[in-house]
């Protein structure tokens, strides 16, 4: 059950939230939007309500308030509802099926959803502290060029009205699953504060299970083998923030802010491993059991200066961050073989990694007669080190350290640009062009080797918005940008690591980064609560990374980064928003294209092509006045990757919400409800034909009561289709 308790004015009962000051948490002019538009009759204003969907020059942008199923999940079961976006089991997030994609919150670069852990974050992490969700597929040269993809910003709740405000929150639902939230608010003409703590638990089943079609060297027919295993998940965490905000006079603003989220995972499993092969290196049978754990820590600090120079939207801003994450995990499996009879076999490893990141950005904006001019540098410095170690023996008592499973590596990467932005309506149009200017630097040592690689480019990233008005209900949209996807620290550590006993896998500290080129044109029609989005794109990449698989022999894989990657990628997404008749209102969204993924190996080109066609839908419905219904459905269709491709999946999402009294409502949410939810991979080579599902249950319900306190109206409950409201 859950229970949520509000002090304040009616304007004031969300959750508070970093309360920075309007420039700091911009992402841009907002000339090319739909805006909700106002006008004051004596004391009381009428104002046309907050809609789902707005469209702006650069993004789009999607609330969160009416998406029940998402009230009592985590940000990643939100982002699943979101058109364009996808997150998978383990938190990794795709645009249109592109990774690479980087995640923002109020504008700037997420600490906590960066690294080896923002998955886990970003599963973990409460969609009830966000109100909006920003989609850029070619963002502006005005933010990092990291994200092949594209960038997500999360727009928090924002504290409403003056005075305390504060809210109590909580949800139980199946299988030991919880989480609850608490926050506390204050604004005053000048100074303004926020703080929120809050904690959850998860829990997931997973049984996974790989078949392999691989070669055998001794007969050169192909053999089959079976991995067969079973887990279960469970995840506790706790994440805290504050936020200071002070006026010191009408040109200044002043604001500081300090996050931390923790992470602590313990997942018991057993796996059953059989070969076919009666004889030979192939010919092996064995057992594991064990249990894997560890944490995730993030925290990250930052403080913002905002000086107005004289008229409105000109200013300088000053923002300093630093971020220190730190992931831990620990892993302890025995290994007892059938075949060949053999000592059972104890492994412990242990993956400690911490991460640093600093950065400093200076930005000015000017407005002119016809436009606005964006400026700034930027720059950030980032370092790493990781420590692997790992004993191996015939139990725990006996095992000893292996050098095969130690190893030390450090990783510095920094980074400095410049960029301009010139926005300005010339007519029926609004044109955004601009430009930005990287220069990086990468040092890798891997210690345990004694090797060490670096890495130094300068490049320029040109970008392009342009929007045309057909009318007032009625525009085209065109965008271009180029992107890149600089490799992950662990991808560069080029010592050879084991998995199982028939797996190892193995970094590459060459690796250069990906580029991408991207394409946009759109027609958009908004009348009302009614829109309709077509959107034609291209994408080219070259140098992606990938992970290539080849035979060890006796059967033992490796799976190697490499730059082999070439794709194309041409589609087409299909959005309509509406309201049926007065108690009704569905989106539905559709993504289709045709991908081509060429590479090169030991001197060979191959290449693959196939279509992919996904999509989901939202079903809003209004039974009455106290009920709501909502249903979600979401399709993902099937991805192509370089030796083969990920299977579709699919699952429904269900929510009601019942008003028993003006302060009291009961909700229900059931996630995957017919728990359809799969993963599955193939690779199809001509030395090894591989399939992997991972049929990980995400199948979850809650439950939970919502009892607001306050003075005023209290809020609406039901759902809020983009009609005039009065306020």
């Amino acid at each position: 059950m859950a229970s949520t308790v509000a002090c304040g004015s009616a304007a004031a009962q969300t959750s508070p939230a970093p309360a920075s000051p309007p420039a700091a948490q911009a992402l841009g002019p907002p000339t090319a939007g739909h805006e909700p538009s106002a006008n004051t009759v004596g004391a009381v204003t009428i104002k046309a309500a907050d809609p789902d969907y707005k469209s702006f020059v650069d993004r789009r942008s999607y609330g969160l308030k009416n998406d029940i199923v998402s009230s009592t999940g985590s940000i990643a079961d939100a982002l699943r509802n979101i058109p364009s976006v996808e997150v998978d089991v383990q938190g990794n997030v795709s645009l249109r099926g592109e990774s690479g994609v980087k995640v923002y919150i109020d504008g700037k670069p997420a600490g906590m959803l960066q690294g080896a852990g923002r998955g886990d974050a970003l599963l973990q992490l409460p969609a009830s502290q966000f109100e909006r969700v920003e989609v850029m597929t070619n963002p502006s040269a005005a933010y990092r060029a990291d994200g092949a993809a594209g960038i997500i910003n999360l727009v928090s709740k924002k504290a409403k009205g003056v005075g305390v405000t504060g809210s109590v929150r909580g949800a139980y639902g199946t299988d030991g699953r919880y989480n609850g939230r608490i926050a506390i608010g204050q604004n005053t003409k000048r100074l303004s504060f926020s703080a929120s703590a809050g904690g959850r638990r998860d829990n997931a089943k997973l049984n996974p299970r790989t078949d392999r079609e691989i070669l055998d060297p001794t007969t050169g027919a192909m053999v089959h083998t079976r991995a067969v295993g079973q887990a279960k998940t469970t995840n506790t965490s706790w994440n805290a923030q504050a936020n200071i905000a002070y006026q010191p006079n009408a040109k200044t603003d002043l604001s500081a802010d300090i996050s931390q989220l923790r992470l602590n995972y313990h997942s018991p499993s057993a796996v059953r491993y059989a070969s076919d092969a009666a004889s030979g290196p192939l010919a092996e049978a064995y057992n594991s059991q064990g249990r894997n754990g560890g944490l995730f820590a993030n925290t990250a600090a930052s403080a913002s200066l905002v000086r107005r120079l004289g008229g409105e939207g000109h200013q300088v801003s000053l923002d300093l961050s630093r971020t220190r994450s730190r992931s831990f995990d620990d892993s302890r499996q025995t290994y007892l073989h059938s075949r060949p009879v053999v000592e059972s076999r104890f492994l412990a490893q242990a993956s400690d990694e911490v991460q640093h990141e600093t950065s400093a950005k200076v930005e000015y904006q000017r407005p002119t007669k016809k436009g606005l001019l964006d400026v700034g540098f930027e720059g950030r410095f980032e370092d790493e080190r990781v420590d692997h170690r790992g004993a191996l023996g015939a139990s725990a008592a006996v095992a000893s350290p292996s050098p095969s499973l130690n190893n030390q590596f450090d990783y510095r990467q920094n980074v400095q640009s410049a960029f301009l932005t010139y926005e300005r309506s010339v007519g029926d149009w609004t044109l955004l062009p601009g430009a930005r200017l990287e220069a990086a630097q990468r040092r890798v040592h891997q210690l345990t080797l004694g090797t060490r690689a670096t890495r130094d480019d300068v490049r320029l990233f040109p970008t392009l918005h342009a929007v045309y008005a057909i009318d007032d209900e009625q525009k085209l949209n065109m965008s271009f940008s180029r992107r890149i996807q600089r490799p992950e620290p662990s991808s560069l550590n080029g010592f050879r690591q084991f998995v199982t006993p028939v797996a190892y896998e193995e970094g590459n500290p060459d690796l250069a980064p990906k580029i991408t080129d991207a394409a946009e044109l759109g027609y958009e029609f908004k009348r009302k609560s009614t829109s309709y989005l077509a959107t034609l794109y291209a994408r080219r990449s070259r140098d992606a990374v990938t992970d290539v698989v080849s035979d060890l022999g006796d059967g033992v894989l490796l799976t190697r980064k490499e730059n082999a990657g070439r794709s194309r990628n041409l589609g087409l997404e299909l959005v309509a928003s509406r309201r049926v008749g007065k108690s009704m209102a569905f989106n539905i969204s559709g993504n289709a294209s045709w991908d081509e993924i060429a590479w090169t190996l030991n001197g060979r080109e191959e290449k693959r092509s196939g279509a992919t066609v996904g999509g989901r839908s939202n079903l809003n419905w209004q039974i009455g006045p106290k009920d709501l219904l909502q249903l979600n459905l979401v399709a993902r269709g099937r991805t192509l990757l370089p030796q083969g491709y990920r299977r579709p999946s699919a699952n429904l999402n269900l929510g009601y919400r019942h008003i028993i009294s003006p302060k009291l409502a009961a909700v229900v949410t059931v996630q995957d409800a017919f728990d359809t939810y799969r993963e599955g991979l193939v690779i199809d080579t001509p030395a090894l034909r591989q399939r992997t599902d991972k049929n990980m249950s995400i199948r979850a319900a809650f439950v939970s009561l919502t009892y607001t306190l306050g003075g005023g109206k209290r809020r609406s409950e039901g759902f809020d289709y983009g009609e005039a409201a009065a306020q």
